[in-house]
């Protein structure tokens, strides 16, 4: 086996097997849903074209994750050369389990008051489920960089979120 020739997967074997992952992983940062799943597209899209590009010895999920960090950052730079602001009012007819959004909330503001290297680590590692090395090829960084910015992203998201959770803890207690 030739480590250097591109890996035999087609478009198709990428999509179903990491499109799941890849939205996981966009929704974590760009919300509403449909432009998460806009994101997605052109993740796909990118990979679709660079697919002779990806070798035997690339991980077709860090691979994939590596372009969906970047699509991420260019749609947060567009959304926020736009000034986009969402419409709650529309969005609220689409709820359906008040307590999970609620959630999904408390974790995406907590998300956002890191520093965003921090923030991508986290999701990378907890809802991706990437082992440290994968974050750390995803980020583009060492293991022990990478191992170094999961426990700085840990403490602060404890830190800002403790006090929310002990609220919701103590709420379910009484």
């Amino acid at each position: 086996m030739d480590v250097g020739k591109a890996i035999p997967l087609t478009a198709h074997d990428l999509q179903a097997k990491y499109l799941d992952e890849v939205l996981r992983f966009v929704s974590s940062f760009v919300w509403p849903l449909a432009d998460a799943e806009d994101v997605v597209m052109e993740v796909f899209q990118a990979a679709f074209i660079n697919l002779p590009k990806l070798k035997r010895k690339d991980d077709p999920r860090v691979w994939l994750l590596g372009i969906a960090r970047r699509k991420v950052a260019n749609s947060l730079r567009m959304r926020y050369r736009r000034a986009e602001t969402p419409l709650s009012e529309a969005e609220s007819s689409f709820r359906t389990d008040q307590a999970r959004i609620e959630q999904q909330t408390l974790v995406h503001a907590l998300l956002a008051e890191l520093p965003h290297d921090q923030s991508e680590a986290l999701v990378l590692k907890y809802a991706n489920g990437l082992s440290t090395r994968e974050v750390a090829d995803v980020l583009g960084k060492s293991e022990a960089a990478a191992n170094s910015l999961l426990q700085r992203a840990r403490e602060s998201f404890y830190t800002k979120g403790s006090p929310l959770f002990l609220e919701t803890t103590e709420a379910n207690h009484v």
